[in-house]
């Protein structure tokens, strides 16, 4: 009887696993704010504040500083890494960031331009 329940635990846990979804451990990695430094672009050596937050489950923020900041558009969002979309200079980019460690970022602006990002810590 106690191999039938074992064997029944199992077999329920792995109809209903597709479903679970998994929850931060108390964590949220990418929301913070982060000095982003993108090399070799036409406008040369580019470094910005991106200031990302959890508002309803999902990251938004802006991208610069003060008033010059702009809007960012639209984040995906994996485990280890966030591709941020956004209009600058007429243009639709996207910014791909994978986590190094707990501070750094490492990645790339529209695929073509190495960037990386660094945890501001006050």
């Amino acid at each position: 009887m106690k191999k039938q329940i074992t064997l029944l635990t199992g077999f329920l846990l792995l109809a209903v696993s597709p479903f679970i979804h998994a929850q931060p451990s108390g964590e949220d990695f990418f929301a913070d704010q982060w000095e982003v430094f993108v090399e070799g672009t036409p406008n040369g050596d580019v470094t910005f504040v991106m200031n990302l937050v959890r508002e309803d489950e999902e990251l938004s923020g802006t991208l610069g500083v003060g008033e010059e900041a702009i809007e960012i558009v639209r984040i995906q969002e994996r485990e280890e890494s966030i591709r941020v979309f956004f209009n600058a200079e007429g243009h639709f980019l996207n910014l791909h960031l994978r986590r190094v460690d707990e501070n750094n970022l490492d990645g790339d602006l529209v695929g073509m331009f190495n960037a990386t990002g660094t945890r501001i810590v006050e």
